[in-house]
């Protein structure tokens, strides 16, 4: 069996940040929805590495009350790495989906997004792994107006190792791989 992790999303919101999409081939979806009785009109930024832009048609997109709608955000995620900002004229959900393509021995894989709130404290990425196939990427996007200044700290799989410790800066508006 193979299973998923589906990350539960942020509460429906006028503004949504969805980090986590990676670079690369293969597809990227924004999945928007309005679970209130009124239609609501959203604006979607995309936050990469270069800065925050909103791609042409991503200014005004319908979403129906009591409806999904998939947004489809290739090609403008798949030469980079980076996050998206919704801005809606009501409350909306958010999530994203990653369909890598298939790999040599004919299996893909899927990664589900969520809309999160900043982080203001310590946070876990559980699972991370390396090797000569396998790489774990961490993506950090500032979607706001001031830098962000934390340390990522890679924690050994060996008893006797010691901590990988990086201070890093996030630069206001992009995301950082």
């Amino acid at each position: 069996p193979i299973f998923e992790w589906i990350p539960r999303t942020q509460a429906p919101a006028l503004e949504q940040t969805v980090p986590g999409f990676v670079d690369g081939a293969g597809s990227r979806r924004l999945i928007l929805s309005t679970p209130g009785d009124v239609d609501a009109t959203a604006s979607v930024e995309v936050v990469t590495a270069d800065g925050s832009f909103t791609p042409t048609g991503f200014e005004a997109i319908d979403v129906p009350s009591g409806q999904v709608v998939s947004v489809d955000l290739d090609p403008q995620l798949q030469a980079e790495a980076g996050a998206v900002v919704v801005t809606s004229t009501e409350p909306v959900v958010a999530g994203g989906v990653s369909v890598l393509p298939l790999d040599k021995a004919g299996g893909s894989d899927i990664g589900f997004t969520a809309a999160v709130p900043a982080l203001t404290g310590p946070a876990v990425v559980a699972g991370g792994e390396t090797g000569d196939d396998v790489h774990t990427k961490v993506l950090l996007t500032v979607p706001g107006d001031a830098d962000a200044h934390l340390t990522l700290t890679l924690l050994p799989s060996a008893a006797a190792s010691s901590p990988l410790v990086s201070p890093l800066t996030v630069s206001a508006g992009t995301t950082l791989t």
